[in-house]
């Protein structure tokens, strides 16, 4: 999806994906982690915040989380069939 992308986005948006661990959840296996693949995504005229807001107010919205100045995005959470709402959701910063 990365490379999909990578032409489409102004050389303003960062994106890279990088290994990762997610929680498996609630209830009976809280501290449990996951392998996966983030992607992360850094925006050189937004802050992680700014970037996340857009991101929420896609359709759907796309939750992230702020880690070390860059949101991450969980593909482990997303299905092949959401992949483009994923993908409009990531273009929609580069407006």
């Amino acid at each position: 999806m990365i490379e999909r992308l990578r032409d489409r986005i102004p050389e303003a948006v960062e994106l890279d994906t990088v290994a990762g661990e997610s929680a498996a959840g609630g209830g009976s296996g809280p501290t449990s982690r996951l392998p996966t693949l983030l992607i992360s995504i850094a925006h050189q005229g937004l802050t992680p915040n700014q970037i996340a807001e857009t991101l929420r107010g896609a359709k759907p919205p796309v939750i992230g989380r702020i880690v070390d100045d860059r949101v991450l995005l969980d593909l482990r959470t997303v299905t092949e069939s959401e992949e483009s709402d994923l993908e409009r959701a990531i273009l929609s910063l580069s407006a």
